[in-house]
């Protein structure tokens, strides 16, 4: 059906489906690495290598928040929000079969769900430098690996929680914000340089 190919199309130019598939792939890695300890050049000491999977869905699953049809979002009826909102809430969907693998493991839920607070951050700098996300983010998992407490992954408690939550709503918050902002900024220039000076928000159709 033509509603069901509309939303299809969407969801293949955002690139969520990708997302998920990558998701998957991380969370049946994860799986399969259990305890393994490993050397990494920038560590002095070993670790589990499960801790790099937070860290790693950060840098792989958040591409689809950066938006590669500038033009098409112009044109679309959604609230500039909205579209933000559900890009974020699809790279969060993405991004829970790494959580759920995590838990299976051993992780306690709040632990598990430092990778959403991972996708937080990426959101955020998303909106900030596009593509070009994964390198402030690759500096996050580094830092993150040096951590030394990041050990209580397999006992963190409601503190991990909230940090996890907090993570997740102001950065997507963050996100949500200036890509609005954006995209209002996008409407406002091309309404005042047509020809008709017509309202910026009439190229909508």
């Amino acid at each position: 059906m033509a509603w069901d190919n509309r939303y299809v199309a969407v969801l293949r130019s955002w690139g969520l489906g990708v997302a998920l598939g990558a998701g998957l792939v991380l969370a049946a890695a994860s799986l399969l690495v259990g305890d393994v300890y490993v050397d990494l050049p920038m560590l002095r000491d070993q670790i589990r290598i499960l801790h790099v999977f937070p860290g790693l869905a950060a840098l792989v699953l958040p591409v689809p928040l950066v938006d590669r049809t500038p033009s098409l979002t112009l044109m679309t009826m959604r609230s500039p929000a909205v579209l933000s909102l559900l890009r974020l809430g699809g790279v969060v969907l993405a991004s829970l079969p790494v959580v759920a693998a995590l838990l299976l493991v051993g992780w306690t839920l709040p632990a598990a769900l430092v990778v959403i607070g991972f996708v937080g951050g990426a959101a955020v700098v998303c909106s900030l430098v596009g593509l070009w996300y994964w390198a402030p983010m690759l500096g996050l998992l580094v830092v993150w690996l040096q951590w030394g407490s990041r050990e209580q992954a397999f006992t963190a408690g409601w503190l991990w929680l909230v940090a996890d939550l907090a993570a997740l709503v102001v950065g997507g918050g963050a996100y949500v914000a200036v890509e609005t902002a954006r995209v209002r900024l996008r409407v406002r220039t091309a309404g005042t340089s047509s020809e008709s000076r017509r309202p910026a928000d009439t190229i909508r159709p």
